[in-house]
């Protein structure tokens, strides 16, 4: 994923407070609401904060640097092979991932998750990130939180933008924009991005992750994304389509060869989505449906089974939310909805299921300005066990208006099985578990937002949630005559920290300003065991700043940033230990009258050896020091 949009004179003028004040959010209430009034821990990475870091080559790069929240490159090479993207310490399975609103998962994969390395979001314009259990609003899967991707929208005049990159390790990127009205209540808004690079090797033998001197393990990757729109007084229909291609090129077999030529992921993804709203500030209706499809073929090279042909997966959904909402007085808002989706997955040859999943939600709401307070329940029915409850009771209060805000919640939430663990059979090494019960979580959590006048934010929030139930995976004896299978266990594997962010945009002369973004975790996640989680590093953030400085017609900028995450494990029993790592990053750029933009992006300039997967034998890769340019215009 590419994105280094122009900065606008606009963006560097308006301070933190206003910024935050003026943003309307749509993922932590499920409906719009201004960023500074949210009662929950939620934080929004609007274009601006990826123009100052220099851009971002996928869209998982966006959030990198936010509290409570870790990527992980867990398999080495350009992309990080598979993408992992963990919330307060917590499995990716428990992340609920929205693109606009509408779920992106894939069945067939063993959690369900989406393979975040092999899509790509063209025309991105923000990030949404909601911490904290949410089923009461989202149903299954919200357990750590919810990662909503926002892309652009119809303007009221035409506008385009391009952007091409060219970096290390023959990397070549681009993306076209461009939105505009159609007659006089109508717009559009498409976009279309492509990524192709060599790459480096996904594996070495090196103990540090050094891959010079193996075969280097490409990818290629473009998406096109487009949205109708049309607007009649208090009325709004869109619909929009979306597809994708990936090639990824891994090494597999086993052992892991670095020099594995052969093996490759293919992967296609669609999706047709259309709805609207309709309504005023006092009443409305809002409605989406959407089904959504991936194709993926696993070309694996197994030397235990030579001439093995390729693994086809092929995932389905259909969606469709309804949300009425209603003003019953000047304080008193209420709002009432349900989902309802079919989740299908077919991994050949053996194994092609499918199950339903529909949902009811309520929430009652108090705002008089100065205090919020907001009560959902929800009843979700799953076609295999059932129908199961989950809360959500938040509030916030403004002990200094529009300066300081004083929040809490608490909520509960759960995780359906995914198919593969219901279903999935590998007779006689692996049978299905169709007795499996969802995981339930709980969370609550209390913070403060401060904002100064003029050019400051700070962010603080304690939490501790819980997950029961949870499902892992059992073989009891090995390769023997025991079949493996996926299993509950008893007990809660606990997390809880604090999360601490700051942004300040603060001018020191007209022609001059300074930036700075920072973001702080601790963690203490524990599994049934009292042993540390996989992938819960104790401490982990980063720290950006920069100047940007006015020259008449031209705009020049300079960032520096730094990320640091202390040791961690990559398995349950503590036996694989990765070292901590600090990596540094800068940018320099120059802007030429609000439509040119060039950008100097470089990464680990250290040149830090380091891994993020503990294995025995060859390791994962990670990358070098690395260099983008990239140049965008829009007009």
């Amino acid at each position: 994923m590419i994105r280094i949009p122009s900065l606008t004179l606009c963006s560097l003028a308006c301070t933190v407070a206003a910024e935050a004040s003026s943003t309307i959010i749509v993922t932590a209430e499920r409906g719009e609401s201004p960023l500074a009034e949210a009662p929950v821990s939620v934080s929004v990475v609007p274009e601006a904060a990826i123009v100052r870091r220099g851009g971002a080559w996928q869209a998982s790069d966006w959030l990198r640097d936010l509290p409570g929240v870790a990527v992980f490159g867990t398999n080495g090479g350009f992309d990080g092979g598979v993408i992992a993207v963990r919330l307060r310490g917590l499995d990716q399975r428990y992340a609920a991932i929205l693109v606009d609103g509408i779920p992106l998962v894939d069945g067939s994969a063993v959690d369900g998750t989406p393979r975040l390395q092999l899509i790509s979001i063209p025309g991105l314009e923000r990030v949404e990130v909601l911490r904290g259990a949410q089923s009461g609003l989202y149903g299954s899967g919200a357990v750590g939180g919810v990662i909503d991707y926002r892309t652009l929208r119809p303007t009221a005049e035409h506008r385009q933008r391009a952007l091409a990159s060219a970096g290390s390790f023959d990397s070549y990127g681009g993306e076209l924009a461009l939105t505009g009205p159609l007659g006089e209540q109508a717009g559009y808004a498409v976009a279309i991005q492509g990524l192709s690079s060599r790459g480096f090797s996904a594996t070495t033998p090196a103990d540090d992750g050094n891959p010079d001197g193996y075969e280097d393990d490409g990818l290629q990757r473009w998406a096109a994304r487009g949205r109708l729109e049309y607007r009649h007084e208090r009325a709004r229909l869109y619909a929009s389509a979306w597809y994708g291609r990936a090639v990824q090129e891994y090494d597999g077999d086993y052992p892991i060869d670095p020099d594995d030529g052969y093996s490759e992921n293919r992967s296609t993804f669609w999706q047709a989505a259309a709805g609207g709203s309709l309504g005023n500030r006092q009443a409305g209706l809002d409605v989406d449906l959407a089904w959504s499809a991936s194709d993926t073929e696993i070309h694996y090279r197994d030397s235990w089974n030579p001439g093995a042909p390729p693994t086809p997966y092929r995932s389905d959904l259909g969606y469709a939310s309804l949300r009425g909402r209603l003003l019953l007085a000047d304080c008193v808002r209420l709002a009432l909805g349900g989902d309802a989706r079919r989740d299908m997955a077919e991994i050949a040859p053996d194994f092609s299921e499918g199950v339903n999943q529909q949902g009811l939600y309520a929430t009652v709401g108090w705002d008089d300005g100065r205090t919020i307070v907001e009560a959902t329940g929800r009843v979700d029915y799953h076609g295999t066990y059932g129908a199961h409850p989950t809360g959500r009771l938040v509030g916030a209060w403004f002990a200094v208006p529009e300066t300081l805000k004083l929040r809490a919640g608490l909520a509960s939430a759960f995780r359906a099985p995914s198919l593969y663990q219901l279903y999935g059979q590998w007779p006689p090494f692996f049978v299905a578990n169709p007795e499996l019960k969802p995981e339930t979580a709980w969370s609550y959590e209390a913070g403060i937002d401060a904002f100064a006048e003029r050019d400051l934010s700070l962010g603080l929030t304690a939490f501790r949630s819980g997950v029961g139930e949870r499902i892992t995976y059992v073989d009891p004896d090995g390769w023997g005559p025991q079949p493996a299978r996926y299993q509950n266990l008893g007990g809660t594997t606990r997390s809880q920290g604090v999360e601490l962010e700051a942004r300040a945009l603060h001018p020191f002369t007209p022609e001059l300003s300074g930036w700075l973004e920072g973001s702080y975790t601790h963690l203490d996640t524990r599994d049934v065991d009292g042993d540390d989680a996989p992938y819960a590093p104790r401490h982990a953030g980063s720290l950006r700043l920069g100047l940007i400085e006015q020259l008449g017609d031209w705009r020049l900028r300079q960032g520096l940033g730094l990320r640091r995450t202390t040791p961690y494990y990559t398995s349950p029993d503590e036996m694989a230990r990765v070292d901590g790592v600090t990596l540094w990053d800068a940018v320099l750029g120059v802007s030429f009258r609000e439509q040119w933009d060039f950008a100097l992006r470089g990464e680990n300039l250290s040149d830090e050896r380091y891994l993020t997967n503990g294995t025995t034998g060859p390791a994962y890769s990670t990358p070098p020091r690395s260099f983008t340019l990239t140049v965008s215009a829009r007009f």
